[in-house]
């Protein structure tokens, strides 16, 4: 099972996500906040095998959360999502250690086949 942190400050940007997700049998939400900080606390706390983040958030944005997230002594893949899709924000996202990118209006399907890749990746073992 792939469990999932949530992080976007649309509550029905996650709802929705979350409802997508649920559909999947082998992917679970863990937790869900529009927080930046928060988000931080919870990757300690919960420990999800990966992180999908939005670049706007109430608090810390996304690319200084996922900096953090990537760059600590036991580091979470995070997936940017979000609808900024330009070379700029790819660009940091990059640098800031994200493990891919996928704007919002790609639909769910890129988003999904995305946190597969990063998990296979991290677990080649899980089949």
């Amino acid at each position: 099972m792939i469990r999932v942190l949530l992080v976007d400050d649309e509550i029905m940007v996650r709802k929705g996500l979350r409802m997508r997700i649920k559909l999947e049998p082998d992917i679970l939400v863990i937790g869900e906040t529009s927080s930046g900080l928060q988000a931080l606390a919870m990757v300690e706390a919960l420990r999800p095998d990966i992180v999908v983040m939005d670049i706007e958030l109430t608090d810390l944005d996304g690319i200084n959360a996922t900096a953090q997230i990537t760059g600590a002594d036991e580091p979470i893949p995070v997936i940017i999502h979000s609808m900024h899709d330009d070379a700029l924000m790819r660009t940091r996202a990059e640098n800031a250690g994200a493990a891919e990118f996928v704007v919002k209006h790609g639909g769910a399907v890129q988003l999904l086949s995305a946190i597969r890749k990063i998990y296979q990746a991290q677990h080649p073992t899980d089949q």
